[in-house]
């Protein structure tokens, strides 16, 4: 699955930026979903809350039923994670910079919901861009148990710097 995702983010280089952002982001969200999922455990309080939400939009005689679905099986949705908090999760750990983090959250939500990028900074879209690719990169290489050196193409110079991030063998939540 990891070398599905690397074969698109590579042809998406050749179509645009644009493209890319977007691969990029959509790829970060599948990895994070099939290779980390376990590293999220739902807050019983949240469940609590949702429980309490749910039986009262369930009393309400003043929603139409249609509505009333929909809100239920959105509230049903929470109690699954988001890959965003699958990220706060390994950036909570140590394990992922704050800033790609951000960068991600950013980038993933301008690609994903069709807004365009104006142009005017592009060298800034374009090290954006390449954030997220270092971030790929940081979660195939913890999924991988890779340590070692790699490009960090986030940076002006490309450094080469070392990568010595590690999952625990537990969950990262008690």
């Amino acid at each position: 699955p990891c070398a599905d995702l690397i074969k698109s983010i590579n042809e998406s280089i050749k179509i645009s930026l644009s493209a890319k952002a977007l691969t990029l982001s959509i790829s970060i969200e599948t990895l994070l979903m099939d290779e980390f999922l376990q590293l999220y455990k739902t807050d019983e309080e949240l469940e609590k809350n949702l429980a309490c939400v749910s039986n009262l939009i369930l009393e309400s005689n003043f929603l139409e039923s249609n509505f009333r679905n929909r809100m239920l099986g959105a509230l049903n949705s929470m109690k699954n994670p988001r890959a965003k908090d699958i990220l706060f999760e390994l950036r909570d750990n140590n394990l992922i910079e704050k800033e790609l983090v951000k960068i991600y959250s950013d980038l993933r939500n301008k690609s994903t919901h069709g807004a365009s990028n104006s142009g005017a900074d592009i060298q800034k879209f374009f090290m954006e861009t390449n954030a997220l690719l270092v971030l790929f990169y940081k979660l195939i290489f913890l999924a991988v148990k890779y340590n070692g050196k790699y490009t960090d193409y986030s940076t002006k110079g490309y450094p080469e710097k070392e990568f010595t991030g590690q999952l625990p063998n537990n969950d990262l939540i008690d």
